[in-house]
C-alpha cells in the first residue's frame, strides 16, 4: 500500500477550512464555505473505504478497524469537553446523562438548543461516518459491481425519501439528509477510476471545477442545496486530485502531508483552542482574533495528534495484533491515512 499524498493534502486543507470557519464565526465573520471541509472529508471517506476494502476484508474486520480508528479518540475528546463543562469552562454547554450516553454511542440527540448535535458538536459528522461504515460493511460480501449498485440504491433512496417525505422524527430526518450521498460520490469515484483513469488534462479540469465551485460559494455567487453547492465541488476536487496524482503530478508536500495525518485530531480538538483564543482576544481586535484562533486550533490539534492519537493508535493496533496474529490487517482508515493499492 502507498500513501496518496494528494488526498492527504486535501484532508489538511479541509481541516484548516473547518477550523477557520469556527474561528471566524466566533468573532462574527462570515466564512460559510469553510464548513465545506466536512463535505470534502465525506467524499474522501467514501473513496478510501472503497479503495481499502480488499477481497479478504470481512464485515467484522472492517468494522473492528473502523471502531479502533475513530471511537477511542472521539471518546477522549468528548470526555475532555464534558470535564470542561463540569468545570464551567464552557458555560453554554448544557449536559444531561442521556445526551452524554447517546453521544458516546454515536446516536443523534436533540440538544437543549434544538440541534441534532452530540456533546462534542463536530461529532455530528462521525454519526454519519459510522452509519456509512455499517451500511458499507453489510455489503462487503457482494461482488464489487453488485456492491456498487446496492450502495447507490441505498443512499439514493434515503436521500430521495428525505427530500420527498421530509420525515418529522429527528432520527429519521438526520439519516435521510442528502449529505449522505457524498459518501456514495466518493465510492463511485473509486469504483470508476478502478476501470478508467482520466488523463492529466481532464484531471486538471476536474480540480479547476472543484476549486471554482468553492470559490463561487465563498463569493456568494451560487446558492442552493448543500449537496449541490458543497458536495459537487468536493467530488470534482477529490476526483481531480486522485486522477492528477495518478498521472504523475506531485503532491508530496511534507507540511500538508503531516497536517493530513493530524487532521482527525485537528478536527476533534480545535474548538478547545478556539474557545481559549476567544476568551483572550476581544471582538474589537479585527482579524487578529480569528487568525490566532485558527493557528491555535491547528497547533492544538497537531499536539493532540503527536501526544495522544499516535501513541493511542500504536498501542491499540499492537494489542489487536497480539490478540489475533493470524488476522488480515486492513490499512488505516479514511479518518487518518490515505492509501491505495500500489
Amino acid at each position: 500500500m502507498r500513501k496518496l499524498y494528494g488526498i492527504q493534502c486535501l484532508r489538511a486543507l479541509a481541516a484548516i477550512a473547518v477550523v477557520a470557519f469556527h474561528a471566524l464565526g466566533r468573532w462574527r465573520y462570515d466564512f460559510n464555505v469553510g464548513q465545506a471541509g466536512v463535505d470534502v472529508f465525506f467524499v474522501i471517506s467514501g473513496y478510501i473505504m472503497w479503495t481499502v476494502a480488499g477481497p479478504q476484508t470481512t464485515p467484522a474486520t472492517f468494522m473492528k478497524d473502523r471502531i479502533v480508528r475513530i471511537v477511542p479518540l472521539y471518546w477522549i475528546a468528548t470526555a475532555a469537553i464534558i470535564a470542561g463543562g463540569l468545570a464551567h469552562i464552557f458555560p453554554n454547554l448544557h449536559l444531561s446523562l442521556g445526551h452524554i450516553i447517546l453521544s458516546l454511542l454515536f446516536v443523534p440527540y436533540v440538544d437543549a438548543s434544538g440541534h441534532l448535535w452530540p456533546v462534542l458538536v463536530q461529532g455530528w459528522t462521525l454519526n454519519y461516518e459510522l452509519f456509512f461504515y455499517i451500511i458499507f460493511a453489510s455489503l462487503l460480501t457482494l461482488p464489487k459491481p453488485l456492491r456498487m449498485i446496492a450502495l447507490t440504491v441505498c443512499f439514493s433512496a434515503l436521500a430521495i425519501s428525505g427530500a420527498v417525505v421530509a420525515p418529522a422524527p429527528p432520527f429519521a430526518r438526520f439519516y435521510t439528509d442528502p449529505i449522505i450521498v457524498e459518501f456514495l460520490l466518493g465510492s463511485l469515484i473509486a469504483y470508476g477510476f478502478s476501470r478508467w483513469r482520466p488523463g492529466r488534462a481532464a484531471a486538471v479540469a476536474l480540480m479547476v471545477l472543484g476549486a471554482g465551485g468553492f470559490a463561487a460559494c465563498g463569493l456568494n455567487l451560487i446558492a442552493g442545496p448543500r449537496l449541490l453547492v458543497f458536495g459537487a465541488p468536493a467530488a470534482f476536487l477529490v476526483a481531480g486530485v486522485v486522477a492528477a496524482e495518478g498521472s504523475g503530478l506531485p503532491f508530496n508536500v511534507r507540511a500538508l502531508a503531516f497536517l493530513g495525518d493530524a487532521s482527525y485530531s485537528i478536527y476533534l480538538f480545535h474548538t478547545f483552542a478556539v474557545s481559549i483564543a476567544a476568551r483572550l482576544i476581544p471582538s474589537g481586535a479585527g482579524l487578529l482574533g480569528p487568525l490566532a484562533g485558527t493557528l491555535l486550533g491547528v497547533a492544538f490539534g497537531c499536539a493532540a495528534h503527536g501526544l495522544v492519537e499516535r501513541p493511542l493508535m500504536r498501542r491499540l493496533r499492537k494489542k489487536r495484533s497480539a490478540v489475533s496474529l493470524n488476522a488480515v490487517e486492513a490499512p488505516a482508515a479514511a479518518s487518518h491515512d490515505a492509501v491505495q493499492p500500489s
